[in-house]
């Protein structure tokens, strides 16, 4: 029975992108963690073994950036992480290291990445910060809120109203 990866507060980590639905997953008495993908077009599924730095699901989190699959490692110490990004589902090989941000003050849980591919996370503190992964600079933001309720959600602006797509 595989285990998948969940978030703090229980959520399933999962994203979609392309016309595919991904998430993780670790077979048990396997050691190694896979990233599952379901093509929804031809009803089919893909297996991606994790780079082996991030083999273990925790400590790990699944997101997309610039519409690439990625995965955030965290060191144990929660004071930096490594981004992989990868190039083609379905092949190990192709993960590829995109960014190594090291010396975070108070890092603790990822809540989801913003329009412009800036990380936000719950600190220690319970408190909203932002890395910003061009600069690797980290802007603690003033608001209180538990990694456990905090979610982002991004979302694209449209001029066409949902009524309007309603077909009857």
């Amino acid at each position: 029975m595989p285990t998948y990866n969940r978030s703090r507060g229980g959520v399933l980590e999962q994203v979609y992108t392309k016309g595919m639905c991904h998430w993780l997953c670790k077979r048990e008495n396997i050691d190694n963690s896979y990233l599952v993908s379901f093509d929804l077009d031809n009803e089919g599924f893909s297996l991606t073994s994790v780079p082996s730095l991030m083999e273990s699901l925790e400590n790990i989190h699944l997101m997309l950036l610039n519409e690439f699959i990625a995965l955030m490692y965290i060191d144990a110490q929660r004071t930096s992480f490594h981004i992989s990004i990868l190039g083609e589902i379905g092949v190990k090989e192709s993960w590829m290291i995109l960014f190594i941000v090291e010396s975070l003050p108070c890092f603790g849980h990822p809540i989801g990445v913003g329009k412009n591919n800036n990380i936000f996370f719950a600190t220690e503190d319970e408190e909203l910060a932002m890395c910003d992964l061009s600069t690797q600079t980290v802007q603690e933001l003033g608001i209180e809120g538990s990694s456990f309720t905090c979610q982002i959600v991004t979302y694209k602006k449209s001029l066409l109203s949902i009524a309007e797509q309603i077909i009857d």
